[in-house]
């Protein structure tokens, strides 16, 4: 019973999307961790080795109560990894792991309020921003949040559009017209809000034409709210290979229908037994198509590809 109520707990915990960020960036950061401790380590050690050798040099000349001290927080290669790793942890203030350093030569002193320095100023702060970086790495990643933010964003949206549809219909007709448009239009906070879209309304009647898919003179506000949504930022890949495919056909169309009038003209010119000096041979040009570089996403350059789907001349 209390296994299926764990598993109740985690499946609800799950669909929280903070809590299942948290954790993703928990896992993902395993990597970072593994990473920051051998580098922690590494810098804990020699530093050690360091302050060790230090006060075996130093352990004759000390008084009674230092040696106690050193033997207590320096007695040994761990003793001293412990005691360093406090000291910049929050284990244990630093200014008591200090005071054997002060009956010590300044040199020792300086080097160890150099690595308080070097820890809690440079390691320390690297570290967490390695962390940091990882989770907000792993966030972006996180497809159900990336998922969740783009329906939120394209709801709010949708919402914010809907509503200036319904300040600008003046009449509440539920129909946009030009004249309606081109007044709302003139305020600068719906001009603003337009231009935080990536949308242009400097030009009220191409933007109106734009909107107005079925010509009727008036826009309902599934047209207003489609045509908003397409017409925000800037065009996508998508939008230009898509125009030049629709160029591409469009090229081809009038390179055939320029053949067959050519061939026309010259079976109307053999009928009506034109010269041949007044004959003019129609020259035909074809555009050339580029092809895209292989070599870009497959490394092997020099083998050229012929456009499918469309007809060469």
């Amino acid at each position: 019973v209390r296994f299926l109520r764990i598993l109740r707990l985690a499946r609800v915990l799950r669909s929280i999307s903070s809590f299942r960020v948290m954790v993703s960036s928990i896992l993902g950061s395993m990597k970072t961790l593994l990473i920051v401790s051998l580098w922690l380590t590494f810098v804990l050690y020699t530093f050690s080795v360091f302050f060790l050798g230090g006060f075996a040099d130093s352990y004759p000349d000390l008084d009674t109560e230092t040696q106690s001290e050193v033997r207590d927080y320096y007695g040994s290669v761990v003793e001293t990894l412990i005691s360093l790793f406090m000291s910049v942890s929050g284990g244990d203030d630093w200014g008591n792991r200090m005071r054997p350093f002060r009956s010590m030569s300044v040199f020792y002193l300086g080097m160890f309020l150099f690595y308080i320095f070097f820890m809690v100023v440079g390691v320390l702060s690297i570290v967490v921003g390695a962390f940091v970086e990882t989770a907000a790495e792993v966030s972006r990643r996180d497809r159900d949040s990336v998922i969740e933010n783009e329906i939120r964003e394209t709801q709010d949206m949708a919402a914010n559009i809907r509503s200036f549809f319904e300040e600008a219909d003046r009449d509440g007709s539920g129909q946009l017209t030009q004249k309606e448009l081109e007044d709302h239009l003139q305020d600068a906070r719906v001009k603003a809000y337009f231009a935080s879209l990536d949308i242009e309304v400097s030009q009220a009647t191409d933007l109106f034409a734009l909107l107005d898919i079925d010509d009727s003179g008036n826009i309902a506000l599934e047209e207003f709210l489609g045509g908003c949504m397409r017409l925000r930022g800037s065009a996508s890949s998508m939008d230009v290979n898509l125009t030049m495919w629709e160029i591409e056909k469009l090229m081809c169309k009038v390179c055939a229908f320029s053949k067959d009038v050519e061939a026309q003209f010259t079976w109307l010119a053999d009928v009506l037994g034109a010269p041949m000096h007044i004959r003019r041979q129609m020259t035909q040009m074809n555009p050339r198509k580029k092809n895209f570089r292989n070599m870009l996403w497959t490394g092997v350059e020099g083998k050229q590809t012929k456009p499918l789907g469309f007809p060469t001349f």
